[in-house]
């Protein structure tokens, strides 16, 4: 049995997964799922020295190491009538946007390995920050150290923005308020 199931990748996660060679650790312990946006957005890494490293996702797609998931209309309109009009166009990126309308429009305990403030502020202010991880959390609980994993994929920098995201959601920035 995998270690995470019904696992959403942003398109950042994927990106530093590759840049430290973590992918294939994690797409051998995980059921992960990839929106369509976010495999579009996902393709090269840059290296520390800025080097580009160009990668392919759909040989994975092929061999079912990794599924790909569409947000439906009906699940986009849904997370129209949840947020800020301004909250989702100025903040939250189309690859964002399609994770956040395939958790907030479906009954199935979604994860969301994210590493994106307004994704993750979304997800707080909906009260479901506990859906969310950092790539730190998983890569630990599938057994993977990882010593030069950026600071915006810990597990201090995810709380903190859990935090503002509940803060932001008190005084109405976020979620619309009926």
């Amino acid at each position: 049995m995998k270690k995470f199931q019904l696992l959403l990748l942003d398109a950042n996660v994927i990106i530093e997964l590759m840049r430290v060679g973590k992918w294939d650790a994690v797409v051998d312990t995980c059921e992960l799922f990839v929106g369509e946006t976010v495999l579009a957005e996902s393709h090269f890494y840059q290296d520390d020295d800025r080097q580009r490293h160009d990668f392919d996702l759909h040989p994975y797609i092929e061999q079912g190491k990794v599924k790909t998931i569409d947000a439906t209309l009906q699940q986009f309109k849904a997370l129209d009538s949840l947020f800020q009009p301004q909250f989702l166009s100025s903040s939250v990126h189309d690859g964002e946007k399609e994770l956040l309308a395939i958790v907030c429009g479906s009954r199935e305990p979604w994860l969301i390995a994210a590493a994106d403030i307004a994704l993750v502020k979304a997800m707080a202010a909906l009260g479901r920050s506990e859906q969310v991880l950092s790539v730190e959390v998983i890569l630990q609980k599938i057994g993977q150290q990882c010593p030069n994993l950026k600071d915006h994929y810990k597990d201090t920098r995810l709380r903190q923005w859990i935090h503002w995201g509940q803060a932001e959601a008190l005084q109405g920035k976020i979620r619309k308020i009926d």
